[in-house]
């Protein structure tokens, strides 16, 4: 007969075990075995962790023996995305998968066998972790929901070039569009509550859309997620951008202009109906277009209630003050590139080669839309300034 004393022992002995058994899983890398049949030898192989979009690193690397690689990396903050590829008859192949600490992914396939440009996933055998089952269960669905919506959102640029604006057909496009992300909401968040890899899925649809009219995506993160996959590295990611998903209030900062005055993002919202705030930085590679466009609309519906913010996210004060002088609208800047409000702030690119952003914002603060362009745009400006479309 076993005593209190030892039954106490013995318990927590067991528990002692249990928390160092987990702490040992948790600090060993996650370990990719492979064989690929065709590939030949000393092919290098690698394995690149992909974290906030654009950043991509390339963690390990093998070189192909008689098929044979084997990849491994300490996980943070984990499950992660990786990207594996190799180069073959001068084409590169990857594909993704999820990783976690501890885990042991085996993969097999036929190189010979796989047409370029194809989804690789649909050409392995990928067997091991849950974390790459749970990813391909939130992939799938968003190349789907990506291609879909690229298609609609193709046809609503052509809309212009053939028909000119029409009010009752671009409406019908958006709410097409907004349909699609409610079926993504409903197939695969709202059904997938323990996913590991649903905050990545998430994360990833900002990435495409850049929040578009997601309305709910700040709802998934709040009631949706499990406490695991928000502490996650792409949990933490959607927490900080789903409070700027459509619906959610617009940040508010104090800036100056390039005259040297303070100025409040929410003192130009609050005598607009709606407020245009333009990210935008001397790389920017849609800058002229752009710009022509906004002084398109300033021009015709300034007078209805259309405000437009410059938001420059740039260093130079002499090279802004030039590239604004003849805009009629608010200009706004830190000066402080990637380290200012643009990215710490908004999420959205300081400088490089990356196209300028739109916010739409309405009067009371919240916002209407991300990234609306051409006749989308019109569309919107229409809808909230024009009482004759204010359905």
């Amino acid at each position: 007969m076993i005593n209190k004393k030892g039954k106490l022992f013995l318990i927590t002995a067991l528990l002692f075990s249990t928390y160092f058994n987990l702490s040992a899983q948790q600090n060993r890398p996650g370990i990719i075995e492979g064989y690929i049949k065709g590939l030949p030898n000393a092919t290098k192989i690698t394995l690149t962790l992909l974290g906030r979009f654009p950043d991509r690193i390339i963690v390990d690397s093998a070189t192909i023996k008689d098929g044979h690689f084997n990849l491994s990396n300490i996980v943070t903050d984990g499950p992660r995305v990786y990207e594996i590829g190799y180069v073959k008859d001068n084409n590169f192949y990857s594909w993704w998968l999820g990783l976690e600490n501890g885990q042991h992914i085996v993969i097999r396939g036929n190189a010979d066998s796989i047409p370029w440009e194809s989804q690789l996933q649909d050409w392995l055998t990928i067997q091991g972790i849950p974390a790459t089952c749970d990813f391909e269960k939130v992939f799938k669905p968003l190349v789907v929901y990506h291609f879909a919506v690229s298609n609609l959102q193709s046809i609503i640029d052509k809309v212009r070039d053939s028909i000119g604006f029409n009010f009752d057909l671009v409406d019908g496009l958006v709410k097409a569009k907004n349909a699609i992300g409610s079926s993504l909401f409903f197939s695969v968040v709202k059904e997938s509550p323990l996913n590991k890899m649903l905050a990545w899925g998430l994360y990833a649809n900002k990435e495409f859309l850049q929040l578009g009219n997601v309305t709910w995506l700040r709802f998934a993160f709040d009631s949706i997620l499990n406490e695991e996959c928000k502490k996650s590295f792409f949990g933490k990611l959607l927490d900080r951008q789903s409070v700027l998903c459509a619906g959610q209030p617009f940040p508010s900062v104090n800036l100056s202009t390039p005259e040297g005055k303070m100025l409040s993002i929410n003192d130009v919202v609050k005598k607009s109906k709606v407020t245009l705030v333009n990210f935008w930085n001397l790389g920017s590679t849609n800058l002229d277009v752009s710009q022509s466009e906004l002084l398109t609309f300033y021009n015709k519906y300034q007078g209805k209630g259309l405000n437009i913010i410059g938001l420059y996210t740039d260093t130079s004060l002499k090279k802004w003050k030039m590239s604004v002088a003849e805009m009629p609208w608010y200009h706004l800047s830190d000066l402080k590139g990637k380290a200012g409000i643009g990215m710490q702030v908004y999420d959205e690119p300081s400088a490089g080669k990356s196209k300028s952003v739109n916010a739409l914002v309405d009067e009371r603060g919240r916002i209407i839309a991300w990234n609306v362009y051409g006749v989308e745009l019109q569309y919107y400006l229409e809808k909230y300034l024009d009482k004759t479309n204010n359905r």
